[in-house]
């Protein structure tokens, strides 16, 4: 039998008339010879359907299935693969059953890598935002476009790398240390002892280029970079030895009212008499 049945079969002494032929293309049915090789197509009451499972990604041309050839709203979570992100379409929340999440995987040329958040309507550009810069040593930013303030909470407070800041207690703010320094006014830089007024030997500092000596007990601090005004407030004390500790002021020399937003002259002296000496350690920091 051929792909085609015909339903009727002639006989060398039939006549052919339009009924029959009439006859055979009504009736005409297609067989299972019909269907393809490997499958696709089936054969159902003499009509020929697609078989069950045909349509597979080897029957796919590359990029054959456009977003014009998917209906809005037709991929579903029941539509992604076992472990896929599943949403709920009342709430607006996607959960992600994965145990990580990578952003910037297809990209050919260092850029940045960003997660936007938006909150406000009508929709701007970002409400909050983090992202990496580009390159390998690119920083990392959180940006909050509105007023509100940004919270870290934990209940053994947030580490910065290994050191534990503590949760505070209470709301007042927190103004950071801007710059500190630990020095030998005794000393210059390379360690000998010196009565010179030259840079000055420094144990540990932070935004501190120099420290320099101008004159017996009083030295010129400049900072790395910058204060943001001169309204910043100091505090500093010192030791000679177990009997003489020092006290930093803003003296009667003259360098004392140097104070600019790069630099700040001070004065170390003993407490028990005021008398400028050079102590072995002087510490100061500032705070704005």
């Amino acid at each position: 039998m051929g792909a085609v049945n015909t339903t009727y079969t002639f006989t060398p002494t039939d006549t052919i008339t339009s009924t029959k032929m009439n006859n055979i293309i009504d009736e005409t049915v297609m067989t299972s010879q019909a269907c393809l090789a490997g499958g696709g197509l089936e054969v159902a009451s003499g009509q020929l359907t697609i078989s069950q499972n045909a349509i597979t990604p080897s029957r796919l041309a590359a990029n054959a299935v456009t977003t014009d050839a998917i209906a809005n709203g037709a991929v579903t979570p029941a539509k992604f693969f076992a472990g896929g992100p599943s949403w709920n379409s009342v709430t607006g929340t996607i959960n992600i059953s994965q145990p990580q999440v990578e952003v910037g995987t297809g990209i050919t040329t260092s850029t940045a890598s960003l997660i936007d958040f938006h909150s406000v309507h009508p929709l701007t550009d970002y409400d909050a935002r983090i992202i990496r810069y580009s390159g390998a040593n690119g920083g990392m930013a959180i940006e909050q476009t509105g007023s509100g303030g940004i919270s870290i909470t934990s209940p053994n407070g947030v580490f910065l790398a290994s050191a534990n800041i503590p949760n505070p207690v209470g709301s007042a703010p927190i103004y950071g240390c801007r710059a500190w320094v630990s020095f030998d006014m005794t000393r210059d830089t390379s360690g000998t002892v010196t009565t010179a007024n030259t840079n000055r030997f420094i144990y540990g500092s932070g935004n501190i280029s120099s420290v320099q000596k101008t004159a017996i007990g009083e030295f010129l601090i400049t900072f790395t970079v910058a204060m943001p005004n001169t309204n910043y407030a100091y505090s500093g004390s010192g030791r000679n030895n177990i009997s003489s500790y020092a006290a930093v002021v803003v003296g009667q020399s003259s360098n004392s009212t140097t104070k600019t937003t790069t630099q700040i002259a001070l004065e170390c002296v003993r407490s028990s008499d005021a008398a400028e000496l050079d102590f072995q350690e002087v510490n100061v920091m500032f705070i704005v």
